[in-house]
């Protein structure tokens, strides 16, 4: 899947508010904190955003399910 910067962007503040209306406590911050520097990670122009993710989840199970359940919340919204 390709995705522009500004696409991601929309995606990642909808998954937020997503989680901020029916996540628990504290989720949606720490949701943030692993999915809003993605977005610096991006160039400008269009990217694999399956590949992008998966390379920028790090080594932390937290990270990794939070970016699988992202793509996830991606692939059903669109």
């Amino acid at each position: 899947m390709k995705v522009s910067k500004d696409k991601l962007t929309e995606y990642i503040n909808l998954y937020l508010n997503d989680i901020h209306d029916y996540g628990d406590d504290g989720e949606h911050e720490m949701v943030e904190s692993i999915l809003k520097p993605i977005t610096s990670v991006l160039e400008e122009g269009e990217h694999d955003l399956h590949n992008m993710l998966k390379e920028t989840a790090g080594n932390s199970p937290q990270h990794k399910q939070t970016i699988l359940e992202f793509i996830s919340y991606i692939n059903e919204i669109q």
